[in-house]
């Protein structure tokens, strides 16, 4: 499959980086924020190492069980730039770009130039993608990468493929899904004609698979660990039908209701129904199956709403797509374009908040009441024991985190070795101060310790329904 490239498609991939750049840049400088936290410590930990260590003998959660493709590179540029949070979301500001100029070429290939563009925009102002987009964590560059190498696979650019695909599955374990998805896609289209051709095909596809297998194997034979190592207690996967029907309606919610994703499935739905040559695109295989198996595969292991971002760039390109078939008018196509965006692009402040707002820009509330009540609690004397939980444990402690210039005393509760398993454990004589809030790993257990205690409120910080309390005594 080709495309004669022209003047548009250059300067499609010249301004949309600077649309990244230029929509992003007044929060490069964030401190870390929840799992940026363990992933800015694994570059962190490698910097400060020979980077060939990644692949010694490392205690189980050094790196998390997580392959080394984004800390591995962030750790050298921390050794060249110097180690912070704006590095590390320039980088991923990148990857951010990368996503966003590889939708727009696969849309532009599948449906035209208007397609692309639409894709694109549809994709940036996907909140959860626009949130990530400046937080130093794997999901988005595996959806950038990934929508990469799905654009090679289809354009046949073997080289290209490979190289894609295997940094994609070197990235994070959820990036091993889209190749197993073209290698499925290449059985379906050569299965009938040549059994043999089927195979070989799905052999090319697959082989970047093998590095995975390769690494994980070489993880568990050091470690005793395969993959997604936290806690000595995490639970990777759950087989129970409880579960799997629970993350089976959580997966569909996010790929297809919330943050305005009901939008991008009916332009999806209509030129399916409506435009009979749109729904026999042999490409629809394809991107049900990285559906399927990108998205879908979270309903027996560990779910997060940001593991679904592979699976987004593939809608907004097949809703682009419907908007082209559907509207055959150019100044109404373009109407309608807009309002879609504009649409798409309303929800970007946060429509659905859930948990801790990584999902959307309402993570920057997070951030701030943490930096308030961190840089209060510095006020006090080095020697003030401050009860709290993950992750204060983190903020408190770790000044490379931008919240405190020296760490604190923690007395803590948690997961953590240095932490008390249990609040009953804790004793008001074993600490001086105790922070509840916004986020915490334990939610309300601080808060109705200090209320049980009858500890006077020294302070709230934050606004906007985010707070966080700190207690003396």
């Amino acid at each position: 499959m080709s495309r004669t490239w022209n003047w548009c498609d250059t300067l499609a991939v010249v301004l949309l980086p600077l649309v990244v750049i230029a929509s992003k840049a007044s929060v490069l400088t964030t401190p870390f924020y929840w799992d940026e936290i363990g992933w800015s410590r694994y570059a962190h930990v490698l910097s400060q190492r020979p980077l060939w260590r990644f692949v010694a003998l490392n205690h189980p959660l050094t790196f998390a069980g997580h392959p080394p493709g984004l800390f591995l590179p962030a750790a050298a540029l921390f050794r060249i730039a110097g180690e912070s949070s704006g590095v590390a979301h320039a980088m991923i500001m990148a990857y951010a770009a990368i996503g966003l100029v590889f939708t727009y070429l696969l849309a532009s290939l599948w449906f035209g130039r208007t397609a692309g563009v639409t894709a694109a925009a549809l994709l940036w102002l996907t909140p959860i993608y626009f949130a990530q987009s400046a937080m130093f964590l794997a999901d988005l560059p595996v959806a950038a990468v990934g929508i990469a190498t799905v654009y090679f696979a289809v354009r046949d650019a073997r080289i290209g493929y490979l190289l894609c695909a295997t940094y994609l599955v070197l990235i994070k374990e959820t990036g091993n899904a889209i190749p197993l998805a073209i290698a499925a896609y290449a059985v379906s289209l050569h299965f009938r004609i040549s059994r043999w051709e089927a195979l070989r095909r799905a052999g090319f596809f697959a082989a970047p698979l093998i590095v995975s297998v390769a690494f994980h194997g070489f993880q568990w034979v050091m470690t005793g660990h395969i993959a997604w190592v936290y806690s000595n207690h995490a639970q990777l996967t759950d087989l129970s039908a409880g579960n799997f029907f629970f993350k089976l309606g959580l997966a569909s919610q996010w790929l297809f209701l919330l943050e305005r994703q009901w939008m991008v499935i009916a332009l999806i739905l209509l030129g399916l129904i409506l435009r009979p040559a749109f729904r026999k695109r042999r490409e629809l295989v394809l991107s049900a199956l990285i559906v399927l198996f990108s998205g879908y595969s979270f309903v027996i292991v560990s779910f997060l709403p940001r593991y679904m971002m592979p699976v987004f760039p593939h809608l907004c390109i097949w809703a682009g797509g419907a908007i082209v078939a559907l509207v055959e008018q150019t100044i109404l196509r373009y109407v309608f374009v807009v309002l879609a965006l504009a649409m798409k692009g309303s929800g970007i402040a946060g429509v659905d908040r859930a948990d801790n707002d990584e999902w959307n820009m309402g993570y920057l509330r997070q951030v701030s009441a943490q930096r308030q009540i961190c840089r209060f609690i510095e006020r006090y004397p080095p020697e003030a024991r401050v009860l709290c939980d993950w992750p204060m444990t983190a903020l408190l402690t770790e000044p490379r985190l931008n919240y405190v210039s020296r760490p604190g005393k923690i007395v803590c509760v948690g997961d953590d070795p240095r932490c008390f398993p249990d609040i009953s454990a804790v004793t008001p004589a074993g600490f001086d101060l105790l922070v509840s809030g916004p986020v915490d790993e334990l939610p309300g257990v601080l808060r109705k310790y200090a209320t049980d205690s009858r500890l006077p409120m020294i302070q709230r910080f934050g606004s906007d329904g985010v707070t966080a309390e700190l207690f003396g005594k």
